[in-house]
């Protein structure tokens, strides 16, 4: 079961690879040279918002989520810089790299005078940088609140409840390594989940994260058989279908986790 676990977040990965390939991204934009916690964080909100796996972001990500006109309206202002009606990597990255550019400084960048043109320049790229993954961040923050009423089930939200109550072993509201220092052989079960429900890698998982985690990878698994059986004959019963099939999706991921994490 874990090695099942392990391989449905693999495959995941694997679908965005090609564009957060390291010497790519350092050659997008002029002005600022991305450190690896920023192309992670850009790589994580990514894989997010690209719904279908696709490799672009479009209004088709967003057609079966609550707010989902909204938030791809909100990105497309964002993030099409072509006018296109579609984002694609290269886009994403150089909008965030342009807005990050654009914000303040960190109070605490320039708090003495650098000694050289070196160190100004480090310094600039440290506090650019931050503002990628405050930025990523924040946009997590909003697409998160605008889909709070993503049509979860009574039975959907028991699983998540139990599944949570399983994994917060200490019960501090958040999910930690010390939740799994009991033993070394659980080292790897930790790693398995900060890797995939850890967001702003703040080495903790909130209830947010873990709520937005598991809808996302639900969402990228493969239709249920009888989704569509019988065939729904207007937009009400299309979302009806996709939403049950996405809960059930939900309800076999915390099953799946329960039996790949338990003692």
């Amino acid at each position: 079961t874990y090695h099942r676990c392990c391989e449905m977040l693999k495959r995941a990965k694997r679908q965005q690879a090609s564009y957060w390939d390291l010497g790519h991204l350092d050659k997008l934009g002029e002005g600022l040279f991305l450190e690896q916690d920023a192309k992670e964080q850009m790589e994580k909100l990514w894989s997010l918002l690209d719904v279908n796996g696709d490799g672009q972001l479009s209004s088709i990500d967003w057609d079966n989520h609550a707010c989902g006109g909204a938030n791809w309206q909100m990105l497309r202002s964002m993030f099409d810089l072509t006018g296109d009606h579609v984002v694609k990597p290269t886009e994403f990255i150089q909008g965030l790299k342009s807005q990050a550019m654009k914000r303040p400084l960190d109070q605490g960048c320039f708090k003495d005078v650098p000694p050289d043109h070196n160190t100004c320049v480090d310094w600039l790229n440290k506090s650019a940088n931050r503002c990628v993954m405050n930025m990523c961040k924040e946009l997590f923050d909003e697409l998160a609140t605008k889909n709070e009423n993503l049509w979860l089930t009574d039975e959907t939200k028991q699983q998540m409840e139990r599944l949570w109550k399983l994994l917060d072993k200490d019960g501090d509201g958040r999910l930690t390594a010390e939740d799994w220092s009991i033993a070394e052989t659980e080292e790897g079960k930790w790693k398995l989940l900060r890797s995939t429900l850890d967001f702003d890698d703040s080495g903790c998982i909130s209830p947010k994260e873990f709520e937005i985690g598991l809808r996302q990878l639900a969402l990228q698994q493969p239709l249920d058989a009888d989704c569509f059986q019988p065939m729904p004959s207007n937009h009400v019963e299309l979302m009806k279908a996709t939403n049950s099939s996405a809960n059930r999706q939900i309800q076999n991921l915390c099953k799946l986790l329960n039996e790949t994490v338990k003692p």
